[in-house]
């Protein structure tokens, strides 16, 4: 997820400059050891140059030639809008859709004044995968209501301001549930990635792999910023049934991004109706209702 500005304008104007909009094609390199080809139209740049947030999205079934495909989408009006195809000539940097450094530190590159979010569900998801390796754990999870009530307050850090992540992290793992031998062993990997641990002295903390403004969720929900990818994996899992097969064929794959950018071209000319008014204000209230709720009360009390 990156919240960015116009300077996407300046970034992408050498781009569209030599298509005219003739062509869905707004970017390609033929070297085959670095072909790259991005999919859209001008008029996608120009919206994408007036979105506050963009939403980043990939998937590896749909792409011929390729082995993945990510989608840009530009979010405004509480609606997102996918606008740029964008084919790397590169291996896969995991088959996972979840943090990746190396894509992180690219996109930094390209938009140094951006401000990178990460995703919820992928968060979740890579806490949850911790699970597997402690077979135990797992069938206890998914057995035990009570089990997974305590394990999902990890989950809940997410919604704590991010200057009370590690204070309130400290809390939780000062709970009689969290000192068990086995969720200790489970935690500790995750503790070094996403939260930062002390050292023997209790002086300072190490530096986590991701840092915590990455992963938390708390500025997105008061900003009303997604905190999730589902309008992107909604249309990602429509996507996938246009083209045909997994992995089709170029033609197949070009027809499947022709339909999508007439729904797309349809929805812009619609993006400017005003929506339905919502109650905004509702946003704090619940987000501390649910962090609340989310933690155990003796935490909430101190």
């Amino acid at each position: 997820m990156l919240k960015t500005s116009q300077i996407v304008v300046q970034k992408l104007q050498c781009v569209s400059a030599a298509t005219q909009g003739a062509t869905l094609i707004l970017f390609h390199i033929q070297a085959s050891a670095d072909r790259i080809i991005i999919f859209g139209k001008e008029a996608n740049l120009r919206f994408l140059g007036v979105c506050g947030t963009w939403l980043v999205h990939r998937t590896f079934k749909v792409s011929p030639l390729f082995d993945q495909v990510f989608v840009i989408h530009g979010y405004r009006n509480e609606t997102s809008f996918p606008l740029l195809y964008y084919l790397p000539r590169t291996e896969p940097l995991q088959h996972t859709p979840e943090f990746s450094k190396t894509i992180l530190k690219r996109l930094q590159i390209v938009f140094p004044e951006a401000d990178q979010k990460g995703y919820f569900f992928h968060f979740s998801q890579a806490v949850y995968r911790k699970f597997h390796s402690l077979p135990e754990v797992l069938h206890q999870y998914s057995n035990d209501s009570e089990f997974a009530h305590q394990i999902r307050q990890w989950n809940a850090l997410a919604f704590i301001p991010p200057d009370d992540v590690q204070l309130v992290y400290d809390i939780l793992m000062d709970e009689p549930f969290f000192v068990a031998d086995g969720i200790q062993t489970l935690l500790a990997e995750s503790e070094l990635i996403w939260v930062s641990r002390w050292n023997r002295q209790r002086t300072r903390r190490s530096t986590p792999m991701f840092d915590i403004n990455l992963w938390n969720c708390y500025p997105l929900v008061l900003e009303d910023i997604p905190k999730t990818n589902n309008n992107c994996g909604t249309f990602h899992r429509g996507f996938l049934s246009l083209p045909g097969p997994a992995h089709p064929t170029t033609y197949q794959f070009l027809g499947g991004l022709k339909k999508e950018q007439a729904l797309t071209k349809t929805r812009l000319s619609r993006s400017n109706i005003p929506m339905k008014h919502r109650l905004k204000n509702l946003k704090p209230l619940y987000l501390s209702t649910m962090t609340e709720t989310s933690l155990s009360p003796s935490i909430c009390d101190r």
